[in-house]
């Protein structure tokens, strides 16, 4: 009996059709892992989003003040609420703290959000911007106020956490209604 092996030609058109399917798949692949990693986000922002108004409830229904804001996880004031220090990192971020929040909300009353169901409360930002607070910073500056300083890291969008206790992604050119940012829009 005897055997035959492959043609050169034969292995060289195998390898060929390996590298185009490989070729077509990878982006598929890296498409998927970012999705992955946008739940694990999203997963974080509502984590966070909870702790927030868990910190809201204990504090007479006000926000925190715009003081006690700390770039560290260790020393925030929604620290005794999480109480893993993992998920104020976004998986797709290397930053100490991946997300901030607009800064006219502020000691306000819950009754203050006049659409709580829009009013972001926490959202994908960029690495400098979650230690934004000035104390200048009000409703006057506009709806992109907080818009500007989000990180579309997620397949051109950002993970939204919102003054009402839900989350879910967005694309930040669709956050510009003044509901978004200002706690009192009419």
């Amino acid at each position: 009996m005897n055997r035959r092996g492959f043609t050169l030609i034969e292995l060289l058109v195998v390898i060929a059709i390996i590298a185009i399917l490989a070729a077509i798949l990878f982006p598929v692949f890296a498409r998927a892992r970012e999705k992955a990693r946008q739940s694990s986000c999203l997963s974080n922002v509502k984590q966070l989003t909870l702790g927030a108004l868990m910190y809201t409830q204990d504090y007479d229904e006000k926000t925190m003040e715009r003081t006690r804001w700390s770039a560290t996880p260790a020393n925030h004031p929604w620290a005794a609420y999480i109480k893993n220090d993992q998920i104020w990192r976004c998986p797709s971020d290397s930053d100490t703290i991946s997300y901030s929040y607009p800064c006219d909300q502020h000691n306000r009353s819950l009754g203050d959000f006049t659409f709580p169901a829009e009013y972001i409360i926490l959202y994908d930002s960029t690495s400098n911007s979650y230690h934004h607070s000035r104390s200048n910073c009000t409703c006057t500056d506009g709806p992109w106020a907080g818009q500007r300083y989000m990180a579309p890291r997620h397949n051109d969008g950002s993970n939204c956490g919102y003054i009402d206790g839900h989350a879910k992604w967005n694309r930040p050119d669709a956050l510009m209604s003044h509901r978004n940012w200002c706690y009192n829009a009419s």
